[in-house]
C-alpha cells in the first residue's frame, strides 16, 4: 500500500468513521520524548479523550430592561424619530425613545371633529324631541279637557233632554275617551322612541370619544421615558442586520434600546447544532475579551437554550444560545457589546483506545492505517495495519478496530 506524505490529519467526529484532511507535519505532546526530542514510536493505551471548544460571544448584562416598539391600535409598528446617543447615561423619567406621530396627529384632528359633530347631533336630537313632547303633551291635555266636558254633558238626566241631544252627548263622551286614549298612546310611544333616539345619539358620542381616546393612547405610547437610570444600548435591527437607528420602521415588540444592569455581566455565544450536544450546563469556561488584552476570566456554562433560533433575519442558519457566567474577577471594565472569546474544555470519552493523530495515515482510497512495529527498538520492521477510527480531538484519534492496548506504532 502506498503511504502518502506524513502529515497532521483533521478528524471530525462521526459514527463509524471520520474524514481526515492532511496538514503540514508536526508532533503533538503525546509523541514528544522527555528530553524534548521527537518520539518515533508510541505505545497504544487507553486515555481520556478531551477537546476544547472555542466560540465567539458578546458581553451582555445578565439583567436588562428592554424598551420595545409599542403595539398601537391605529397602526402597525412605528418610525423612530428620536434616540439618545448609544452609550450615554440617562436618568429615570428622561426622554428615551420617540416615534413619529405626524400621521396620528392628523387622525386626531379628524377624530376630534367627529366627536364634536356627534355632540351637536345629540343636542339637536334632544331639542327636537323636547319640542315633539311638548306638542304631544298639549294634545293630551286637550283630550283630557274634552273628556271632562263631555262627562258633564253626558251626565245630564235623559228626561231633561231631547232624545237626539242626549244621544249626541253620550257619543261625544265615547269619542272623547277614544281621542284621549289615542293621545296617551302617542305619548307613551313617543317616550319609548325618545329614549331610543337619545341612546343612539349618546352611543355615537361615546363611540367617537372612545376612538379619540384610543388614538390619544397610541400617541402617548410614541414617547417613552426611561423607566430607570441606565446606559443606553441600541437594539438589533435584524431586518437590516445592524443596530437600530433614527428613521427605522420597527415592528411592534421589537427591541429599540435596552438599559442594562452593569453590576452583573455574562457572555452569550451562538453555538451550532453540530457542537451543542457537547456543551452542558456547569462546564468550566475561560473568557477573554478582544478589547481587554492580556486578561482572562474563569466562568461556567450557566444555561443552554433548548431550541434553536435564526442567527439573524438575513441568515437561514440556526443557533443555540449559550450563556457563560463569570466566577469572580472584576467585570466592571467590561461594556455590553464587547466581543469575547470563550474556551470550553469538553470530555468526549472517559477512557478510550486512542493514538496521536500524526501516527495515522490515509491512502489514496481514503483508508486509514498505522505502522505497527515489534517494539520501541524494532521500528524498521513495522508493518502497515488498517484501522477504523471513531471520535477525535485536535491531538488524539479514537481507534475502534485494528489495535489493542500495548501495541507499538511508529512514524516510519
Amino acid at each position: 500500500m502506498k503511504v502518502l506524505k506524513r502529515s497532521f490529519i483533521y478528524l471530525q467526529a462521526g459514527a463509524l468513521g471520520l474524514g481526515l484532511l492532511l496538514f503540514c507535519p508536526s508532533v503533538s505532546a503525546q509523541s514528544t520524548a522527555k528530553n524534548g526530542t521527537v518520539a518515533r514510536t508510541y505505545e497504544v493505551k487507553t486515555v481520556p479523550l478531551k477537546s476544547t471548544l472555542i466560540f465567539t460571544g458578546e458581553v451582555k448584562a445578565k439583567r436588562s430592561v428592554e424598551i420595545v416598539s409599542p403595539r398601537g391600535r391605529e397602526r402597525f409598528g412605528g418610525t423612530v424619530s428620536y434616540l439618545p446617543t448609544e452609550g450615554s447615561a440617562v436618568k429615570k423619567g428622561e426622554r428615551l425613545v420617540e416615534f413619529d406621530t405626524s400621521d396620528l396627529l392628523t387622525n386626531q384632528l379628524e377624530r376630534q371633529r367627529t366627536l364634536d359633530e356627534a355632540k351637536i347631533r345629540l343636542e339637536m336630537t334632544k331639542a327636537d324631541l323636547r319640542a315633539q313632547q311638548a306638542d304631544l303633551q298639549t294634545a293630551l291635555e286637550a283630550a283630557k279637557t274634552a273628556v271632562s266636558v263631555a262627562k258633564l254633558y253626558s251626565g245630564i238626566e235623559k228626561e231633561l233632554l231631547p232624545a237626539n241631544t242626549y244621544q249626541r252627548y253620550q257619543l261625544n263622551l265615547e269619542q272623547g275617551k277614544l281621542a284621549l286614549e289615542k293621545a296617551q298612546q302617542q305619548m307613551d310611544n313617543f317616550k319609548k322612541s325618545r329614549d331610543i333616539q337619545i341612546s343612539i345619539s349618546e352611543l355615537e358620542v361615546t363611540k367617537a370619544g372612545i376612538e379619540l381616546e384610543r388614538l390619544q393612547n397610541d400617541i402617548d405610547k410614541m414617547t417613552i421615558a426611561a423607566p430607570q437610570d441606565g446606559l443606553v444600548i441600541y437594539g438589533d435591527n435584524w431586518m437590516n442586520n445592524r443596530k437600530v437607528q433614527i428613521g427605522d420602521s420597527l415592528f411592534p415588540g421589537q427591541t429599540v434600546v435596552s438599559l442594562p444592569d452593569l453590576s452583573e455581566m455574562q457572555v452569550v455565544c451562538d453555538v451550532y447544532d453540530m457542537e451543542i450536544k457537547q456543551v452542558l450546563a456547569g462546564l468550566p469556561a475561560v473568557v477573554t475579551v478582544d478589547a481587554l488584552t492580556g486578561r482572562a476570566w474563569n466562568g461556567t456554562v450557566e444555561s443552554v437554550s433548548s431550541i434553536a433560533v435564526r442567527k439573524s433575519f438575513a441568515s437561514k442558519h440556526k443557533v443555540f444560545k449559550v450563556a457563560i457566567r463569570f466566577l469572580g474577577g472584576d467585570t466592571s471594565i467590561m461594556k455590553p457589546g464587547m466581543t469575547a472569546r470563550v474556551e470550553i474544555p469538553v470530555s468526549i470519552r472517559e477512557q478510550v483506545l486512542a493514538i496521536p493523530r500524526e501516527f495515522v495515515f490515509v491512502d489514496q482510497r481514503g483508508s486509514y492505517s498505522v505502522r505497527k512495529s515489534g517494539g520501541a527498538t524494532d521500528e524498521k520492521n513495522a508493518t502497515v495495519v488498517p484501522i477504523r477510527t471513531g471520535e477525535a480531538t485536535a491531538q488524539m484519534v479514537e481507534v475502534l478496530e485494528g489495535l489493542t492496548v500495548g501495541d507499538i506504532i511508529s512514524l516510519n
